[in-house]
């Protein structure tokens, strides 16, 4: 999770505008941005992901898998000799070599977009799994939640916007939230905004 412990106290707690990018240094804590007028404040947070979880393994067996599977490519001239157990180690093989140049063309967008989720004075940012949402107002979310079961996704979020639409998984499978803590942290923050929004609790700004 990122914040402002490196910069000086009264700097904004992003470099950049998490919408646009502007740059935000030499700006104050509470402020604006002057592209495109997303409000920031103190409190602001922004949770990135580092290391998605599961994706490097993904990406490691398949290529390993292909690349072993070269070896087996002179059998196919052979394949109807071949017992079923090693046609279907052929054939297993032969898909994960067809497979790498995708592999590889998606995990390097993969690895190369940005993953993240930042509360601001306006709203949330979703950007995740290569794609941003346009800013959700606190005004139109509901509730957010830690998934629970069995099927559940570690340090996984669930929002609830006003308009009966759920949002999923947040965070789940790009590791945006690293731990539970993470993931409880970010649930308090947007409920305290979306009281805020809706008049139930009066925002403090010396918080």
């Amino acid at each position: 999770m990122s914040t402002a412990a490196a910069q000086p106290a009264d700097a904004p707690v992003f470099k950049k505008c998490v919408r646009c990018d502007y740059s935000l240094r030499g700006l104050p804590a509470n402020h604006a941005c002057p592209e495109c007028g997303l409000r920031y404040d103190e409190r602001c947070e922004m949770y990135e992901a580092v290391n998605p979880r599961g994706m490097t393994l993904i990406v490691a067996l398949i290529l390993g898998y292909g690349l072993s599977g070269i070896d087996d490519l002179p059998l196919l001239a052979d394949f109807a000799t071949l017992s079923a157990g090693k046609r279907v180690e052929v054939l297993a093989g032969l898909f994960c070599i067809l497979l790498i140049p995708i592999c590889i063309s998606y995990a390097v967008r993969f690895f190369r977009s940005r993953k993240y989720v930042a509360v601001t004075s306006d709203g949330l940012m979703l950007c995740l799994a290569g794609v941003c949402e346009d800013l959700i107002p606190w005004s139109d979310i509901a509730d957010a939640a830690i998934e629970t079961g069995p099927v559940a996704k570690a340090h996984a979020v669930t929002l609830w916007l006003e308009h009966g639409v759920r949002l999923r998984a947040i965070g789940g499978a790009s590791n945006v939230f690293p731990t539970h803590a993470h993931a409880e942290r970010f649930v308090d923050h947007v409920r305290e905004r979306v009281a805020e929004a809706r008049g139930e609790v009066p925002a403090d700004p010396d918080r």
